[in-house]
């Protein structure tokens, strides 16, 4: 036994020796997490010292047995304000500068009871910031929940990052992880005229607090900078929450929500602002009162003669078809309202004329859900910052559903709303302004892939009132939800009414008017109908101009008895449409990268590798390790984008390429990725190859 080998075994036995008497001491006397004074010996072991340097992870137990992990801080230099919260709630805070936390004695570990329900169970790690050690207690020990430790940007406590399969019981001390580096930053703005949108004389909030959490719980918070400026570093994968500590007196204007969700995968997070107002904020949509968001004349003509080209055999293939829709018998009032995954107060276009983007997403939205079952917010921003390569030709200038299809056609995908910087950012652009945010730091991982997306005109001009809303009515019942493009020869009644009026919007008197002061179009999708009271029968149709008291849904109440031949200026006033879409297949997950961990060792020595790959549709992966000696292992699934060890003991000498495969649960796998050749010869060999531990970085 060569001399570092017996020094690991000699650690080895000090920390089950500590735990041993840790888990004595817990029946008589239960771990106190606000005052853990029997850990003190743990901290001071030089096993800790060693996790604090060269953080690798320790992993012992067996599947489904309860683990005690131990959350080492190593101790930092900070000028933010740190804040202890125990389980209890207790919090205790107090400046302290750099100079003071250099001095301060290191923290000692928190414990927390763990038993894993699948076959996996989650250790996290930090670079340099927060060491973790796993090791098994007695299942019927007393469990104390853990200490959530809160304070400057870097000191973060993450969880389910990196996944250890329990297929092999591991005993190697030096199996390698993941670094990561991604980043989710904004800043926290006074919005002085409450509109939710920052202007340039705007300034930042500073000393505000923002709460990061992951999988719904907090690891961090950080305060604003002089600039009102915010960064939470050095993240790994993971689904985030962005929430920021109310203070009184203000009242928050953005988001609408109150809170940012952000899928971090493969992109730094930017500009996830949060406006306050000082005082009162009124519900209502005083930008839009101002100047409508409407699509310009010129964009609209362009619209009117691509509806003007389409055929109407387009619509209704199937002549019998037409007529058996127009005389069948449909329910007195339905919704696919509850089919939209949206938030009211976030479905606002702002100034921006690009109603016809989010009038067009929510019938993929609910094909999406009717379809496949998922109920996923898609993204506007996506197609605004590709739609013309974001050449100024931007989508706040307007379009029509023919450009949508087309585009979509195009990309062959749509992404969820959630993916890094996917969010809608354009509320405050014009149609002279370019999209606020450049689509290559958009993530497009996850998406949904799309096979085929057609739009289609609905034949409502030149036939009888009934048969027209027959047609609309059999389109909604089959649970497709109809696209409505309508001109307004001076929108400043309907701002009007939307602002003020909960009753039937009827655009019947501005049929053949000239233009006033603001002409143009707008896009809307009918959702439902109500023709219970036969004499004020109406649709129901989703706005994307926010909510107010009249509209708290974001939707109003359209004339269904309405003239559907109404023209302005020799063009059909209105358009009513609808889309086919085939989302397409299953995508197979990314190939993994080399696998990290030892490349020489002893014969008989157990080592562990790690490997990552990421589902382009979130799926989770299982993993297949060929350890290059005619045998291999699969692992059960995990969350894309996670981290997964293995280990293997080899039985002969000899030079053996190690290399994985990922598999997504819908059954299609990745290619094989780049072997790492482990030679594995005499006892005293162990040797880990440092230029490895680069290619750990999650992408």
């Amino acid at each position: 036994m060569n001399s570092k080998n017996g020094m690991y075994i000699v650690l080895l036995m000090k920390v089950v020796l500590i735990f041993a008497l840790l888990a004595t001491s817990a029946n008589a006397n239960p771990v106190n997490p606000a005052n853990p004074r029997n850990l003190q010996s743990l901290h001071n072991s030089p096993l800790v010292d060693r996790f604090q340097h060269d953080q690798p992870v320790m992993k012992f137990g067996e599947k489904n047995q309860p683990m005690m992990t131990a959350n080492v801080p190593t101790p930092i230099a900070s000028e933010k304000t740190a804040i202890e919260e125990n389980a209890g709630g207790n919090e205790s805070s107090g400046p302290q500068s750099a100079i003071e936390a250099a001095h301060q004695p290191p923290s000692v570990p928190t414990l927390s009871g763990l038993t894993p329900t699948t076959g996996a169970e989650y250790i996290s790690n930090t670079s340099a910031v927060m060491a973790n050690v796993s090791m098994p207690i007695a299942a019927a020990e007393t469990t104390v929940e853990p200490k959530s430790r809160l304070g400057s940007m870097n000191d973060i406590s993450l969880e389910q990052t990196i996944a250890v399969s329990n297929n092999v019981a591991p005993i190697d001390l030096f199996s390698l992880l993941a670094v990561v580096n991604l980043s989710i930053s904004g800043t926290v703005f006074d919005d002085l005229n409450g509109d939710g949108l920052r202007t340039t004389d705007e300034p930042g909030h500073a000393g505000w607090g923002i709460i990061l959490k992951l999988n719904g719980k907090t690891i961090g918070q950080t305060t604003t900078n002089d600039a009102g400026q915010y960064s939470f570093e050095n993240l790994p994968p993971g689904k985030y929450t962005l929430m920021e500590n109310k203070q009184a007196g203000w009242n928050q204007t953005h988001p609408a929500s109150e809170s940012f969700d952000v899928n971090l995968i493969d992109k730094n997070a930017i500009n996830y602002n949060f406006g306050n107002h000082y005082g009162t904020v009124d519900l209502g949509l005083a930008k839009v009162l101002t100047q409508p968001p409407i699509i310009p004349v010129n964009s609209w003509l362009i619209h009117s003669r691509g509806i003007a080209a389409l055929s109407k055999k387009e619509a209704i293939a199937s002549p019998s078809l037409l007529r058996f829709l127009t005389t069948a018998k449909y329910p007195k009032s339905m919704s696919l309202l509850s089919f939209v995954p949206y938030i009211p107060s976030e479905r606002d276009q702002g100034s921006c004329g690009d109603c016809w983007v989010w009038g067009c997403t929510v019938p993929i939205e609910i094909a999406h859900r009717i379809q496949n079952g998922i109920s996923d917010r898609l993204s506007i921003q996506f197609l605004n910052s590709n739609y013309h390569g974001n050449n100024g030709s931007c989508a706040c200038c307007g379009g029509w559903e023919g450009s949508f299809a087309d585009f979509y056609s195009a990309q062959g995908k749509v992404i969820p709303w959630s993916n890094t910087n996917a969010n809608f950012r354009d509320a405050a652009q014009y149609c002279s302004d370019s999209s606020s945010i450049s689509a290559n730091v958009i993530s497009t991982v996850p998406y949904y892939p799309i096979t085929s997306i057609q739009w289609h005109l609905i034949p409502t001009r030149g036939i009888d009132q009934d048969r027209a809303i027959n047609l609309i009515k059999a389109l909604l019942n089959v649970n497709k939800a109809v696209t409505l493009g309508f001109y307004l020869p001076d929108f400043s009644p309907f701002l009007s009414f939307w602002g003020t009026d909960s009753g039937i919007w009827n655009p019947d008197p501005y049929c053949g008017l000239p233009a006033g002061k603001y002409p143009g179009g707008h896009e809307v999708t009918i959702v439902g109908y109500n023709d219970s009271n036969s004499s004020n029968r109406y649709w129901i149709a989703l706005n994307s101009w926010g909510i107010n008291k009249a509209h708290p849904d974001g939707t109003f109440k359209l004339k269904m008895d309405m003239n559907y031949n109404c023209s302005n200026d020799g063009y059909s006033s209105y358009d009513f449409g609808y889309f086919d879409v085939v989302f397409g297949g299953n995508t197979p997950p990314t190939t993994p990268s080399v696998p990290v961990g030892i490349n020489s060792t002893a014969l008989g020595t157990t080592c562990g590798y790690s490997v990552s790959s990421n589902d382009q549709e979130g799926d989770q992966l299982s993993y297949t390790f060929d350890w290059g000696d005619g045998s291999s292992i699969a692992t059960s699934l995990i969350s894309s984008g996670m981290v997964i060890s293995e280990f293997h003991t080899w039985t002969k000498a000899g030079t053996f390429q190690v290399k994985a495969m990922a598999t997504d649960s819908k059954g299609a796998s990745s290619g094989w990725s780049n072997a790492l050749a482990v030679t594995v010869g005499s006892p005293g060999s162990d040797q880990v190859n440092p230029t490895d531990l680069n290619q750990t970085t999650v992408r």
